[in-house]
Parts: structure tokens; sequence; C-alpha cells
């Protein structure tokens, strides 16, 4: 079953690799959701519909047939979020059979509850959920993260960010080097190109954030130990 399905994983990417357009964004939630969750790394992941193609307003053939090859199912954020009617064009990959019963309400518990679902390790959903209580966005505390370890001359390894958009609570997080460092491992059995494109798609998001580090931001509090 495992064999067929690492089969099944290179024969889509080199599907995808033919089109003509928005292979590369169709790629990265390719391999760092729906695969993580086929090979039961994750327990669920989450993509807006407009990274994997143009359409925002219902899933197209090739979204349903990649789900279907994977053993996969996707719901809509609204299923499961009926006050927030904009985020209709996010959706939960899960595996086929799971169901989502959640009320997820735009609040602290947004970021506890859809942490829980996706897996994300406790501390970081925690961390994500004070910044939301503080008013404070998530993406500035990682940025800050990213220029502390540059002057300190620390480097930081990407695996940390295991999943596009996923904020760590620290970039040392030990429990989110261990997802990352799992599904680049499970990579490497398939095939090291795909290893090596999951790994840079990580290396990328590190990429964006020192980018922006570079540019005068809100300061938050973070002290040199983190």
């Amino acid at each position: 079953m495992q064999a067929m399905l690492e089969s099944k994983i290179l024969k889509i990417i080199k599907r995808v690799e033919q089109r003509k357009n928005n292979a590369n964004n169709t790629l990265n939630v390719l391999l760092t959701a729906y695969f993580p969750v086929a090979l039961k790394l994750r327990p669920a992941g989450l993509y807006r519909l407009d990274e994997f193609n143009d359409k925002v307003n219902g899933l197209s053939k090739e979204e349903k047939k990649i789900a279907s090859e994977l053993g996969l199912a996707l719901a809509p954020w609204a299923s499961v979020n009926k006050q927030i009617p904009l985020e209709h064009n996010w959706y939960f990959i899960l595996p086929k059979g799971s169901e989502l019963k959640e009320n997820l309400n735009f609040n602290f518990y947004t970021y506890v509850d859809t942490g829980r679902i996706l897996g994300y390790p406790s501390c970081c959903v925690e961390s994500a959920g004070e910044d939301a209580c503080l008013g404070l966005n998530s993406d500035l505390r990682a940025i800050e993260h990213v220029k502390l370890y540059k002057s300190q001359g620390r480097k930081i390894d990407p695996l940390v960010y295991y999943t596009w958009g996923f904020i760590p609570c620290k970039p040392s997080c030990s429990k989110a080097l261990e997802t990352g460092h799992k599904i680049y491992s499970a990579y490497l059995k398939i095939n090291r190109n795909v290893a090596e494109a999951y790994k840079r798609i990580c290396t990328n998001w590190i990429d964006i954030m020192g980018e922006i580090a570079e540019e005068p931001t809100e300061k938050l509090f973070i002290s040199a130990d983190e």
C-alpha cells in the first residue's frame, strides 16, 4: 500500500509539472499539505483555493481528482465556520471519511481548534492564540525571530516551517522540527528531488520573512534566548 501511494505521488507531481499555469503554487500545496496528510504524517491540512488555481468559488476537477487519488476529502472552512462567509475559499484536507464538527468562530479558540485539527504543536498553537488576544500578527513575531537569529549569526533549520504559513512558537521548537524532518525523510524515501523541493519551499518561507525583516516593522518583545 505504501509503495503504491508513493508511486501515485510521483505520478501526480509529474502531471502537475507539465501544467503551463500555476504549477509551482500547486506543488507547494501538494508537498506541504496534500501529501503529508496522505502519508499520515499530518492529521489534516489547510489551503486557500486561489493558491491552487484562480478559482475562488468552487473546487476544480483537478483538485477533486488528486484528492480522490490520494484517498483524501476536501471540507470547506464554511462548513465549520458559519460566521465568516469570506472564508469560503479555505479548505481543510482530510483523510477520506473524517468529519469536522467543530464550530470555529474567529477568536482565540479559532487558533486553538484549527491548530488541533491540523496537528500543530500545542506550544505553537498557544503562541498564535496569545498573539491574537493581544491584537498582534504572528507573522511579525516570526519576522522578529528571523531578524534576531540573523543578528546573532545563528541559522534556522528551514524544516521548522514545515507547512506554508505555519508559525512555530520559536525557530528551535523541537516538536515543529520533528514534524518537518519526518516529512522530509518520507520524501527522501520517495525521491531526493521531491525532498529537496519540499525543503526549498520551507527555505523560501524564511527568505520571505528575512526580506521583510529588512524593512521597518512593529517591534515585538522577543528575548535573546528564544
